[in-house]
């Protein structure tokens, strides 16, 4: 992320987990797998993240999911960016546009997509769907 050498950022720095587990064993290897699978934040949903990859259809199943595997897996995710990528020396100023933009509620693309295919009348965005933090449908106005 940070090829300069300027900034010296660990996986935890921006994905979290338990700082105190220790690399154990070569890669690959039981104890490696063990400190891994204990350093990594547990999914609240494992029958459906199965592993950190998207899973096919995850449907609102994401947004339901505990903040720290969201962290984890998605450090750029805006319920999870202002305490990952935002904080203080880091990227503060970009997060907070990306939360104010169009990024968070996609009207823009709906609006297009309605709009160019006959859908519906009007060009300005009518449609859209924002989340807070905790994954909770948002009213949104313009």
């Amino acid at each position: 992320m940070h090829p300069t050498g300027t900034v010296h950022l660990g996986c935890i720095d921006c994905h979290g987990g338990d700082v105190n587990v220790q690399k154990a064993g070569a890669p690959g290897s039981p104890e490696y797998k063990q400190a891994t699978s204990k350093a990594h934040p547990k999914p609240s949903e494992p029958d459906v993240f199965k592993t950190s990859a998207n899973p096919v259809r995850s449907r609102t199943f994401w947004l339901h999911e505990n903040k720290e595997y969201v962290e984890c897996v998605s450090p750029g995710d805006l319920r999870v960016a202002s305490e990952t990528c935002g904080t203080a020396g880091c990227h503060v100023k970009e997060v907070r546009a990306v939360k104010t933009s169009m990024m968070t509620h996609g009207g823009m693309l709906w609006a297009a997509a309605l709009y160019n295919n006959g859908g519906f009348y009007l060009k300005d965005a009518h449609f859209g769907e924002g989340y807070t933090a905790e994954g909770i449908a948002r009213t949104m106005r313009a």
